[in-house]
C-alpha cells in the first residue's frame, strides 16, 4: 500500500535566514491502493467473466444441458476460491471428449489462476424441474 501526502492549504509565514521558507500547511494522506484495488477488480471482473461465457460454451458443445447452480463454499478440496459451480448433463458416449476439453482449459489457464475441476458423476437432479415450479402451474 502506498500513501501519499497532498498539500491541501499552504500558507508561507516568512523567509526564514537559511533561504527556506516557514509555511504552515493542511496535508491530507491519500491511500492510492485502493483506486488501484478497484480499477484492477473491474478488469479482473470483466476479464472473468468473459473467460467464463467462453469456457462454458465450449464445454457445453459436449453436453445437452447446463445450469449454472450456487456456488458452495467448499466445491473442492483444492486450494483456492471457487467462483463458479456448473452442471452439466454429458451422454455416457461424450465423456471422455468433456473431460479432455476440462484438462485442456485448465493447461490453458492455469498459469492465470484459474483451474477446473472436474467431479462426477453425480445424479441428475440439477435438470430435473423445481417442484415449486410444478406448484405454481
Amino acid at each position: 500500500m502506498y500513501l501519499l501526502d497532498t498539500n491541501v492549504l499552504s500558507e508561507v509565514l516568512r523567509k526564514r535566514p537559511d533561504a527556506y521558507h516557514e509555511i504552515r500547511s493542511v496535508m491530507q494522506t491519500i491511500d492510492v491502493s485502493d483506486l488501484l484495488s478497484f480499477e484492477l477488480a473491474d478488469d479482473l471482473n470483466a476479464w472473468l467473466q468473459t473467460l467464463c461465457e467462453r469456457v462454458a460454451g465450449q464445454l457445453r458443445e459436449h453436453a445437452v444441458e447446463f445450469r449454472e447452480r450456487a456456488v458452495a463454499p467448499a466445491v473442492s478440496d483444492k486450494e483456492g476460491v471457487p467462483i463458479l459451480n456448473w452442471a452439466f448433463l454429458v451422454p455416457c458416449e461424450s465423456v471422455g471428449d468433456f473431460r479432455a476439453a476440462v484438462q485442456r482449459i485448465t493447461a490453458t489457464y492455469a498459469e492465470r489462476g484459474v483451474v477446473l475441476d472436474c467431479s462426477g458423476p453425480w445424479p441428475s437432479y440439477s435438470f430435473c424441474p423445481s417442484l415449486e415450479a410444478e406448484g405454481a402451474e
